[in-house]
C-alpha cells in the first residue's frame, strides 16, 4: 500500500511538469488613428483601404468611408504586437507606424504622414499623398524689381 501511495504522488507531482506551460492574457490594446484622406489625382475611390505598417511590416488595415462634409475619412486600430509570437504581429510603444492607401485596381499610393504607436493611445492624423505648402508673398513698396 505504501509503494502505491508514494507511485501516485509521484505521477501527480509530475503531471503539471509534463503539461505545456502557456501565459495566455488578454491582449494588449491597440493604438487608433483617425482622420481624413487624400490624395493628388482627386477623390479616393470607393473600396480603398488605408493600411498601416511597422518596421516594413503591412498590419492592420481598413475601408475608407466617406463622409459628406469632410470626404474620405478613416478610423484604424492597430494591435499591439504579441512579444510570445514569432516576427512582428503589431506595435510597441514607440514605434513609427507608416501609412498607404491601397486602391481598387491601381497602384497602392504612399502617404506622407507618420504616427507614434502608444498603448491604448488615440490619435488623429490626416493622411495625405502629398505636401501642401504655404509660402508667404512679401512685398516692398517703392522696390524696383
Amino acid at each position: 500500500m505504501h509503494r502505491l501511495t508514494v507511485a501516485l504522488l509521484t505521477i501527480i507531482a509530475l503531471v503539471p511538469l509534463s503539461a505545456p506551460v502557456v501565459a495566455a492574457g488578454p491582449p494588449d490594446l491597440p493604438c487608433t488613428y483617425h482622420g481624413t484622406v487624400r490624395i493628388r489625382e482627386g477623390s479616393v475611390p470607393e473600396d480603398s483601404i488605408v493600411r498601416a505598417s511597422i518596421r516594413g511590416v503591412p498590419l492592420d488595415g481598413v475601408t475608407v468611408q466617406q463622409d459628406p462634409e469632410r470626404g474620405a475619412v478613416y478610423v484604424l486600430s492597430v494591435r499591439a504586437d504579441d512579444p510570445q509570437a514569432p516576427g512582428l504581429q503589431g506595435g510597441r510603444t514607440g514605434d513609427i507606424v507608416t501609412f498607404r492607401l491601397e486602391m481598387p485596381g491601381q497602384d497602392d499610393v504612399p502617404l506622407l504622414q507618420t504616427a507614434v504607436w502608444g498603448r491604448g493611445e488615440v490619435a488623429r492624423v490626416d493622411l495625405s499623398s502629398y505636401v501642401t505648402a504655404v509660402l508667404p508673398l512679401i512685398l516692398r513698396r517703392g522696390a524696383n524689381p
